[in-house]
């Protein structure tokens, strides 16, 4: 859906738009993969590129790219695609976010953040569409 201009969203690079796409779906990480919590998901990523005045952007985070297979895996798949402004590509990622991975050997070292942290963050997989 396009949006007001924003001259300053054309300075945004994808690799902050992500970044910000990634930080709302972390909020989400002890939320179970179903519907309202992927609903939360597009709801939230939405908001915050709307208040960066990105464009327009496209968020597709349901059952069509959460197939049962990824939500087994404890994962979940955000389909972003976005322009900055009117004039700018059409960028297409696909975000895949699960648990972290963690040594067993090296948790010994684990403070209680870290510990906090294999909880509460997420590793992520992007991938980026061609056109």
């Amino acid at each position: 859906m396009p949006l007001r201009f924003n001259p300053f969203a054309a300075l945004l690079p994808d690799s902050y738009i992500i970044a910000m796409a990634k930080l709302q779906i972390n909020q989400f990480a002890l939320e179970p993969n179903d519907k309202q919590t992927r609903k939360k998901i597009e709801t939230s990523i939405y908001e915050v590129l709307r208040k960066n005045g990105v464009y327009y952007s496209g968020i597709i985070c349901d059952s069509s790219n959460n197939t049962s297979d990824l939500i087994d895996q404890n994962k979940i798949c955000v389909y972003l695609e976005f322009q900055t402004t009117s004039f700018s590509k059409l960028s297409k990622y696909n975000l895949i976010a699960g648990p972290l991975k963690w040594d067993h050997k090296t948790a010994s070292y684990f403070t209680e953040k870290d510990y906090l942290a294999l909880f509460t963050d997420l590793e992520f997989e992007v991938e980026k569409l061609s056109l």
